[in-house]
């Protein structure tokens, strides 16, 4: 996320669940910061909208309200002062319908040609989370929801209103293109990555052998962290950066590398299991998957309005509807990875589908959030 914010040339729209001021607040705002000096350095101004849900008293009269400087500024969020970025117009909404209705998306956008659907709220903690950057028609769906659940008037509005996704969305012309190589080429921080690799978007997939490479021979790569950033200019920088991070220090196995590097802030210094099973060679953690460039294919975006009454009977859930045909149409084998399976209509069908002969996996996290109104029948 932080190198998307960074590599935006004129408009980002954060949306998440819940933003707390911690370790994983820093990152988004080292990277505001980095935006904001790079604007400066071209000469351009950059929009930046947040949007977030921290209930409040207020919103029993206004479920959506722009939130004040005093109030994103202090120590709860602890954005950015409009002094500390003066080339970033910022805007911030907190968004909750009362009582139970949780704005849970959780999506980023910059210049309306990249999306990052992502799992994690903008806090500290030991969940495992996924992420998936889009790029396509696709991002213009996720637009037209960050606008319909902003619902107020855009002050500034986004400059990529009239630059839609499906034509390849807000691009910079050439003379941008050279000052931002120029502010590449006189500032720190850099990639050092993408230059040392030669690979850049649109070149297809950085090759399997690389990614192999980054962790049992990893260059020397500064590792980028919230007190010690370091962008990459492209997505072969960031796998590279990335994947680097899983290389066993001297006397570590590669599994406790991967735990050493999910611990490193609620469970920081939490050894790894020295007597756990070697990885065999060909199955390192390598989570940052490169896909190479392939003709469009369909995809839909799903969702529905928070709920605020504190029942649950006549919700129509477009999700659910969603979940429940891919099962129907299944035709080899399904892949579910929630942290709850609960849905009283989900077990059932997942039941049928199998005994149609289709596989299905599961990962579900045992013991949250379990105490339902209808637990699930056992499989």
């Amino acid at each position: 996320m932080s190198n998307v914010i960074v590599r935006a040339e004129q408009e980002v729209f954060l949306a998440t669940n819940y933003w707390q001021d911690s370790v994983a607040s820093k990152y988004l705002t080292n990277a505001i910061r980095e935006l904001d000096r790079r604007a400066g350095t071209r000469g351009t101004r950059i929009v930046l909208k947040i949007l977030y849900d921290r209930g409040s008293p207020k919103q029993l009269y206004e479920p959506h309200y722009v939130v004040s400087e005093k109030e994103y500024t202090g120590k709860n969020i602890n954005l950015p002062h409009p002094s500390e970025i003066p080339n970033v117009d910022m805007e911030v909404m907190n968004f909750h319908t009362p009582l139970m209705g949780t704005f849970h998306a959780k999506y980023m956008i910059a210049d309306r040609r990249v999306a990052l659907l992502q799992s994690n709220n903008i806090q500290d903690n030991d969940n495992l989370e996924m992420l998936i950057h889009l790029e396509g028609p696709i991002v213009d769906s996720l637009y037209d929801m960050a606008l319909i659940s902003w619902h107020k008037t855009l002050n500034p509005p986004l400059p990529s209103h009239k630059s839609p996704a499906a034509e390849g969305g807000w691009r910079r012309g050439s003379a941008g293109e050279a000052s931002e190589a120029m502010d590449r080429n006189d500032h720190q921080p850099r990639s050092e990555s993408s230059q040392a690799n030669g690979w850049s978007e649109g070149n297809g997939a950085l090759p399997e052998s690389h990614i192999e490479n980054s962790i049992s021979q990893p260059k020397l790569l500064p590792e980028h962290t919230a007190d010690d950033p370091h962008y990459d200019d492209d997505i072969a920088g960031e796998v590279a950066r990335s994947q680097a991070l899983l290389a066993p220090k001297p006397g570590e196995t590669h599994l406790q590398a991967v735990t050493r590097l999910l611990n490193h802030t609620v469970n920081k210094d939490f050894p790894g299991d020295p007597n756990a099973p070697a990885c065999p060679p060909g199955e390192l953690m390598a989570p940052y998957l490169p896909l190479p460039s392939h003709t469009l294919y369909p995809m839909a975006l799903v969702n529905r309005a928070p709920y605020g009454p504190p029942t649950h009977q006549s919700v129509s859930t477009p999700q659910n509807a969603a979940w429940l045909s891919a099962l129907r149409n299944a035709k080899e084998s399904v892949y579910i990875v929630s942290p709850t399976l609960n849905a009283s209509p989900l077990v059932p069908a997942i039941i049928a589908t199998c005994e149609r002969g289709v596989d299905v996996h599961c990962h579900v996290c045992l013991g949250y959030n379990d105490a339902v109104r209808h637990p699930p029948t056992p499989l």
